[in-house]
């Protein structure tokens, strides 16, 4: 699911959304699904992805796990090349776990957003 474009300032957007509970992909991250309880990060993981510029890719965590390069630092991300944070979240209270994979494209020291969803932490289980 495409969302739309913003420039951010990083590391701004995903923990503003988090706190005031804006829905991301049609999906809540303030609320687990299985039992309503308050959803914290339990994780953040930073990749570069095999994408220049404004080309397109599947979204799936498959394409993910299959085709990501874990990087340290926004630093390491080519000119014109897309990157990913994968945000873990996990249910205070009966410890349920997702993952919300945010893709961008850094500009200048910018990340303007291209896309991303909600998945089901077990998809990325063995892959962390």
């Amino acid at each position: 699911m495409r969302i739309a474009r913003l420039h951010i300032l990083e590391r701004f957007i995903e923990p503003l959304i988090i706190r005031i509970g804006i829905f991301f992909g049609g999906k809540s991250l303030e609320k687990c699904k299985e039992c309503k309880g308050k959803m914290v990060e339990a994780g953040e993981h930073l990749y570069l992805l095999p994408v220049r510029l404004s080309e397109t890719h599947e979204e799936s965590a498959e394409y993910y796990i299959r085709n990501v390069r874990k990087i340290q630092s926004t630093d390491e991300i080519p000119s014109g090349v897309r990157a990913c944070r994968m945000f873990i979240f996990e249910c205070q209270n009966c410890g349920h776990k997702i993952v919300s994979v945010v893709d961008f494209l850094r500009v200048r020291e910018n990340e303007v957003l291209e896309g991303g969803d909600i998945y089901p932490y077990e998809k990325f289980k063995d892959f962390f």
